[in-house]
């Protein structure tokens, strides 16, 4: 956006906007496209964008914001030691961890996201008895475009041999 007059053009920064897609396994298992440029809240309290039920769910436990062409996935429950911050998670976090942990697509193991992660296509999340897959369309496609095929194929199609 260009705004001009005067001497000279001012430029405005407009905020990023959130992309891709969010699929959430367990207790409350749904899908939801990620859009706006504001942040999603995910936790306990029935007015977060991406609610989850169960042991181990803060009520406002992270969000998922826009930053550059990616999404960063922030911790709102602990500190950078993972100790809790939030008025009433000590309650919670006595009962059952409030953890938030991260591995990427080809991973086998989390690791503690400790105040933000900036999310990758096929990155999981777990957060309490749920997990959730992140999908960044852009880089699903740019990877398929890429021709990362066993074929040799580098034309953006598959070819079987028929």
């Amino acid at each position: 956006l260009l705004l001009a007059g005067g001497v000279g053009a001012v430029y405005v920064m407009r905020q990023p906007k959130l992309s891709g897609e969010v699929s959430v396994d367990g207790p409350s298992a749904n899908t939801y496209v990620l859009s706006g440029r504001k942040a999603w809240t995910i936790g306990s309290d029935s007015k977060a964008r991406i609610v989850l039920s169960g042991e181990g769910v803060a009520p406002r436990h992270a969000e998922l914001r826009p930053h550059g062409h990616g999404v960063d996935l922030v911790d709102l429950v602990g500190d950078a030691t993972g100790q809790p911050t939030v008025d009433g998670a000590e309650d919670l976090f006595s009962a059952r961890p409030l953890s938030l942990e991260v591995r990427g697509e080809n991973e086998r193991n989390f690791q503690p996201v400790y105040n933000r992660h900036t999310l990758q296509h096929g990155d999981v999340v777990r957060l309490g008895p749920h997990t959730l897959t992140y999908h960044n369309l852009a880089q699903s496609m740019q990877s398929f475009d890429s021709g990362d095929s066993d074929s040799g194929n580098t034309d953006g199609y598959y070819d079987d041999g028929l």
